[in-house]
């Protein structure tokens, strides 16, 4: 079988902020439709490295290649439009909005991004591509609902359904189980795993347990590194990933 050509490369990406280096140079390969966990410590770069992925960090050296294309001096709203999307660790949402309206105000972003969109913008076919959003995301029923009077599990949910109105080939998650209960963890899971073959996923989490259930593969950092990647069992017995998370391995580096 021949094997898969990456959606999204990194080569030698590299940050550093002032004598800081979060990110070492790195290499990185995205495969379309795979979900990707991203994990390590505090301070191991994961942000970093995805936020450069994504536009929202300058990286100060090395290169990002997407479909083939070097897209490392595009600005993030470039990104977006040709299909990297980010949610932020922070739900961020307009809480005066509808969750309808929300989704329709990201809809609206990538219908308006093609040319001559101006003039035929229909808002019937907006209406409709945020209805579908809300509807993979399990929130139709409650669309016409203030944003902010939402609980906190059905505002993160609204935030990924106005990410997927946008149409993304690449979704980066950022925490996306922080302040879930447990019931919306498992939601969130299948959410997840129904994206898999569409959406190639970008997931920075500390819940373990959920990269290793959802994860296809995981990149482990520390102090700026890859230091191991690998499908999550391999992950989960790797000597090196133990001892940074349990301090047990006689090579480990102070985080």
């Amino acid at each position: 079988m021949a094997a898969l050509t990456p959606i999204l490369e990194t080569m030698a990406l590299r940050r550093v902020f002032g004598g800081l280096v979060a990110v070492q140079p790195v290499d990185f390969q995205l495969n379309p439709g795979e979900i990707r966990g991203i994990i390590g410590p505090n301070g191991a770069g994961k942000t970093t490295l995805v936020s450069m992925i994504c536009g929202r960090i300058r990286p100060t050296s090395g290169r990002i290649v997407f479909r083939q294309r070097d897209i490392t001096k595009l600005r993030a709203d470039e990104r977006v439009r040709l299909g990297i999307v980010y949610t932020f660790q922070l739900v961020s949402v307009f809480k005066s909005l509808t969750a309808r309206e929300n989704v329709i105000v990201a809809a609206q972003r990538r219908l308006l991004a093609a040319p001559g969109s101006y003039l035929r913008l229909d808002r019937a076919v907006v209406t409709r591509h945020a209805q579908a959003a809300l509807a993979e995301v399990g929130l139709h029923s409650i669309d016409a609902r203030p944003a902010g009077v939402l609980p906190y599990g059905h505002q993160r949910l609204l935030e990924i359904a106005m990410a997927l109105a946008l149409r993304p080939q690449v979704l980066a998650l950022d925490e996306p189980t922080q302040g879930l209960a447990p019931h919306e963890v498992e939601a969130l899971a299948a959410l997840i795993r129904d994206m898999a073959g569409r959406v190639a996923v970008l997931l920075i989490e500390h819940n373990m347990s959920f990269v290793l259930d959802v994860s296809h593969s995981v990149t482990v950092m520390d102090r700026g590194s890859i230091i191991a990647q690998g499908t999550p069992l391999e992950v989960e017995r790797d000597p090196l990933v133990q001892g940074v998370y349990l301090g047990t391995y006689p090579g480990k580096r102070p985080i």
